[in-house]
């Protein structure tokens, strides 16, 4: 499922309470959130703290798993998964071996919903006397092209602090990568050394994840650090002036064919296609062309998928849909975008949402850079009294190549739509002697903590607590008249 990135929230809205938007940032600066692994037997289980990203289950074959602390065995933040994510210093990661007279085994990574790319990686260490091949599958059970997910190789006994398990002196071994059987090897003669490692990061949306063990020489055994960088705050926003009832939000809508996967193109191609024959999108293009690429085309991968579009197929224009809304909805919407040409100006592009039949203005615009690879975006509009259909578009603007024709790629977009809004207020700024009763926070903003919780269904959900109040009987219901827009943290690069 092509799901949107954020957290499904229920959120009690109660009388006087600030009104409480979602926003999803990535860790900066060498600060995530590490597996926190619980192993027995064969199998392992983990979640992520403070985090939407999915809960993950582990099982070995053949042999057992285990957990060790961090405590003495740790990537520091001078490594280089440790810079991206922090120290791993007693957070657990998994111990593989071989049981005796076994060649070969493998790891199986299962997660509870397809995972965000870009905002995750796991590292491999110890990594001598085997080589590792890694596999991985997608949410439609897909096998992925893994080769370019490596991203360097490491010793981390050569750090400081260094590890307590790590000899004395220089440590220089590392493990090398082979894109082409995409393994991660040892050495050949399968000497033993210490603090070989290496870590990569999926640049697809990933089901499974298994990793082949192979014997070289000896008992080996390798290490497993997962790290997400993927979290959630909650913020305080613009607060009804009345009072408001529970709301809960639905499943993710898809747009039709949020993810330009229709028609369906041969691998490796483009085409521009009339938009009669582009389910769900229209196009002010005065050609009415929508181009579309397929995975691989002059080296372009999609973020999610396996196609997405060129906002410029032969000029200025905007792809557009109109949904049916309800007002008062709150709707998150979420999209990839990704420059084309290298001019450091980058490409840029705006969302226009508002009423159908109209032109509407644009409610965020922003630029991103090729080398800034896929980049995440999300906000939040609120449908304003009266407007039962909404126009969702997008618009190409400046290009870095100045041809009109080449620029700004786009995929994956989703958006989600509250139940009930119904009975909130046109938003009011919110004020230091704002009477809020979610518990406060050290800052001046009231603010509401929140903890990742995974769900069986497929989506993960979130849980966020308020201090209660008396739920009115009776709620009046105040719809703005016009829309409420909050531009929402953009997510990570892929």
């Amino acid at each position: 499922m092509r799901k949107l990135i954020t957290a499904l929230i229920s959120l009690a809205v109660l009388a006087a309470a600030a009104f409480i938007a979602p926003a999803i940032t990535s860790a900066v600066g060498g600060t995530g959130s590490y597996a926190a692994w619980v192993a027995s037997g064969a199998n392992a289980d983990a979640t992520f703290a403070n985090t939407v990203f999915p809960a993950v289950s582990a099982e070995v074959n053949p042999g057992s798993i285990s957990a060790p602390s961090g405590a003495s065995v740790w990537l520091t933040e001078g490594t280089a998964f440790g810079a991206v994510y922090g120290s791993s210093r007693n957070h657990p990661y998994l111990s593989v071996g071989l049981p005796g007279g076994k060649n070969e085994g493998s790891l199986t990574l299962t997660f509870a919903d397809g995972t965000t790319p870009g905002t995750w990686g796991f590292a491999l260490g110890d990594i001598d006397a085997e080589d590792v091949t890694i596999t991985a599958t997608s949410t439609k059970g897909s096998e992925l092209d893994v080769s370019a997910w490596f991203k360097d190789a490491f010793n981390y006994c050569n750090t400081s602090p260094k590890p307590t398990s790590c000899p004395a002196g220089t440590s220089t071994g590392e493990p090398t990568w082979n894109a082409e059987t995409a393994t991660l090897k040892g050495y050949a003669d399968g000497h033993d050394t210490r603090g070989d490692a290496a870590w990569f990061q999926p640049s697809k949306e990933v089901k499974t994840l298994t990793l082949t063990q192979k014997k070289i020489s000896g008992f080996p055994s390798y290490q497993l650090w997962i790290a997400a960088d993927e979290g959630i705050t909650v913020a305080a926003s613009p607060e009804p002036s009345e009072t408001a009832v529970d709301c809960t939000v639905g499943e993710v809508t898809q747009l039709v064919n949020g993810g330009f996967e229709s028609p369906v193109l041969a691998a490796k191609t483009f085409k521009q296609i009339n938009e009669a024959n582009v389910p769900g999108w229209s196009t002010t293009a005065s050609d009415h062309l929508i181009e579309l690429w397929s995975d691989g085309f002059n080296k372009v991968e999609s973020p999610a998928g396996s196609q997405f579009a060129e906002l410029n197929a032969t000029q200025d224009s905007e792809l557009f849909q109109v949904v049916p809304t309800v007002p008062g909805q709150e709707l998150t919407w979420t999209l990839y975008h990704r420059a084309r040409a290298a001019a450091a100006i980058g490409d840029t592009m705006s969302v226009r949402i508002g009423a159908a039949g109209a032109d509407p203005d644009s409610v965020t615009e922003f630029t991103d850079a090729l080398s800034d690879g896929w980049v995440l975006h999300t906000g939040i509009y609120v449908v304003p009294k009266g407007q039962t259909e909404t126009r969702f578009g997008f618009a190409s603007g400046r290009t870095a190549s100045g041809n009109k024709s080449i620029g700004n790629f786009l995929d994956n977009i989703n958006f989600t739509a509250t139940e009930c809004l119904s009975a909130q207020a046109t938003a009011q700024p919110a004020s230091p002697s704002s009477s809020a009763s979610a518990t406060p926070s050290p800052s001046a903003s009231p603010s509401v903590s929140t903890t990742a919780t995974p769900s069986p269904s497929a989506s993960p959900s979130v849980s966020t607590t308020a201090t209660p109040s008396p739920k009115p009987t009776a709620p009046v219901e105040v719809l703005p008249d016009e829309p409420t827009v909050i531009t929402v943290a953009d997510l990570p690069k892929v």
